[in-house]
């Protein structure tokens, strides 16, 4: 079944970036607009799952935009894409139902996930401190069992990460894992972090599981240094 999304964007190279991730011409169906105005003119034709609106500066003027997006689109999910977020708009997006605020240059590979989950009517809280990229590998270790495995950062917030794992059982929600890696300022110090998992998705890129076998990506979150 399609999901529908119309984007919402002025043309220009990043739109490109994009169509390229909702590629896919059996998942979803696509169609572009200029403004919110041809979206409420071309409605009655395209009805639509997702509304995706990229603008240059997210700003306080477009959390009161959503918001009116929000009560004039009630069933849609929405998702709202720029490569420069005003920190306090971002704080009053939390109140909005069934929205995504994405940073453009970390987190556009996240974008066939969020829309998959929007359309499915799923929803998590705003990400309140921001991701940063990070790259190396480090290790998971499973306390309870005494086993250890190697995983590879995919990014880093302050109250978490995702990492790219290749586990011989299947990791699954709420497991405590202690998460060990190197400092990047200090090479010799060796961080360990008690923490849960809060979402895992097998990793659907067919050449890295037929290189590295199933492979999983993870959500983690902080609960305590060691």
């Amino acid at each position: 079944m399609f999901t529908s999304i119309a984007i919402v964007s002025q043309p220009g190279l990043e739109v490109d970036e994009i169509r390229e991730q909702l590629r896919n011409p059996v998942r979803f169906k696509v169609r572009e607009f200029f403004s919110l105005d041809e979206v409420n003119q071309g409605l009655k034709q395209f009805p639509f799952d997702i509304l995706l609106m990229r603008v240059k500066v997210f700003t306080p003027q477009h959390v009161q935009m959503i918001s009116r997006v929000r009560a004039a689109f009630p069933s849609a999910g929405l998702i709202t894409m720029s490569p420069e977020i005003d920190p306090s708009a971002k704080y009053q997006t939390k109140t909005i139902q069934r929205h995504k605020l994405l940073h453009e240059a970390l987190e556009l590979n996240d974008l066939q996930l969020i829309v998959e989950k929007l359309a499915k009517g799923e929803t998590s809280a705003a990400r309140l401190h921001p991701r940063v990229r990070r790259e190396g590998e480090c290790e998971l270790f499973d306390a309870e069992k005494g086993t250890r495995f190697k995983a590879r950062f995919l990014d880093f917030a302050q109250m978490g990460a995702r990492l790219l794992v290749n586990p011989k059982t299947p990791l699954k929600k709420n497991m405590r894992l202690q998460l060990h890696y190197r400092s990047t300022s200090e090479p010799t110090r060796i961080h360990r972090i008690e923490s849960s998992i809060v979402w895992a998705e097998i990793n659907s890129g067919m050449v890295g599981t037929i290189v590295n076998g199933p492979q999983q990506v993870i959500g983690m979150r902080f609960i305590a240094a060691l």
